[in-house]
């Protein structure tokens, strides 16, 4: 199991950082390998990502929502994920600091043990991209 960390500061407010990492549908505006995401159900995602030709799917349930601080995830089918976005003001109240993780595996430990660093760099792109383009979002808004 691969686990992907990452810390940003934003130049918003928690509400703001949180309402879009909330719109999960949207994510798909955040990266260009994700295709497509679809709600399925309130709070259950599917997911379809593309990285070098190879399609990664899973589904994924909202397993935590406490706005504005803190946003899970995990998968329910498909490649196997679990993650959370973490969230606190920065000094002075004026940023926020977002902590994000997840964490992952493929179904076979062997196909786990050959693709993980394939899958680790997939996974880190997606997510210094999304977090790189909301960045980028609010602090244009501000």
């Amino acid at each position: 199991m691969a686990t992907i960390r990452h810390d940003i500061l934003i130049d918003a407010p928690l509400e703001d950082v949180f309402d879009i990492i909330a719109r999960v549908e949207g994510f798909k505006n955040y990266s260009k390998l994700i295709r497509d995401i679809k709600e399925v159900s309130p709070r259950r995602y599917r997911w379809e990502v593309e990285y070098l030709g190879i399609g990664f799917e899973w589904e994924a349930e909202v397993i935590e929502f406490e706005r504005p601080r803190r946003f899970a995830w995990r998968s329910v089918s498909g490649t196997y994920n679990a993650g959370s976005y973490t969230l606190e003001s920065t000094e002075g109240g004026n940023g926020t600091k977002v902590s994000f993780e997840i964490e992952f595996h493929l179904h076979s430990h062997f196909i786990d043990a050959l693709a993980s660093p394939f899958m680790s760099h997939a996974m880190d792109t997606v997510a210094t991209e999304m977090l790189d383009n909301i960045k980028r979002e609010l602090n244009c808004k501000g």
